[in-house]
């Protein structure tokens, strides 16, 4: 621009190279000559990582090593915008003891946390008894209705279905005591947790009694 007013376009100047490692309104200087002017320019940059799913796991025993399967994390932009992140980094899960723990992820600058919890197995408990519980001889085992649950070092209990039975025997007549085991591998190694039972009877033939049927 001229002093007369006249405008002219010019070659030959030189830019400033702003900061376009972090988001944010950034200026870049003109040069020309013995002459400056500026203008802005808006960086969309990353603001900050959010946990948009938790991982289907959350909770642990001791000697567990973390499982980050369905963990979804978003990066949130500056203009709002939203978008999937994938090669972020994640801390290991301290189990070597019960109690909250916290696990961090970091993507470049930005962290975010969540928290999973570490348990101790101390015990099994059925919560409630199979349905059938006299057989004839020669039935298999049915054990329909059976729920067992597994007791944490917090008072705490979750059903769990891994457990072993031993015990069943139908080609004898007369009461049996079966016994449901669960074991779980602690520290690498399979640990024997607990162990609870309930009873079933044989029988060789059946003797009709009003809304049910037994076999002795």
């Amino acid at each position: 621009v001229y002093s007369d007013g006249v405008k002219e376009n010019i070659s030959g100047f030189t830019l400033s190279k702003p900061d376009m490692s972090a988001g944010g309104v950034k200026t870049v200087t003109v040069t020309y000559s013995k002459f400056t002017t500026t203008f802005t320019i808006t960086v969309i940059g990353i603001s900050g990582i959010e946990v948009s799913k938790m991982p289907t796991k959350t909770e642990y025993y001791l000697g567990d090593s973390l499982d980050a399967s369905g963990l979804v994390v978003i990066s949130r932009f500056t203009d709002n915008i939203t978008k999937k992140l994938e090669n972020y980094s994640i801390s290991k899960l301290d189990s070597s003891s019960v109690g909250e723990k916290t696990i961090t992820v970091t993507y470049k600058t930005h962290t975010v946390s969540f928290k999973v919890n570490v348990y101790k197995a101390s015990g099994i408990r059925i919560s409630r008894f199979p349905a059938k519980t006299f057989y004839k001889i020669g039935e298999s085992l049915d054990l329909t209705g059976l729920s067992v649950n597994l007791i944490r070092n917090d008072g705490s209990e979750k059903e769990i279905t891994d457990y072993s039975v031993s015990g069943f025997d139908s080609s004898k007549v007369g009461t049996e005591t079966i016994t449901v085991s669960y074991n779980m591998m602690v520290n690498g190694t399979n640990t024997f947790i607990g162990s609870d039972s309930f009873q079933i009877t044989s029988s060789s033939f059946p003797i009709f009694r009003p809304n049910r049927t037994i076999f002795v």
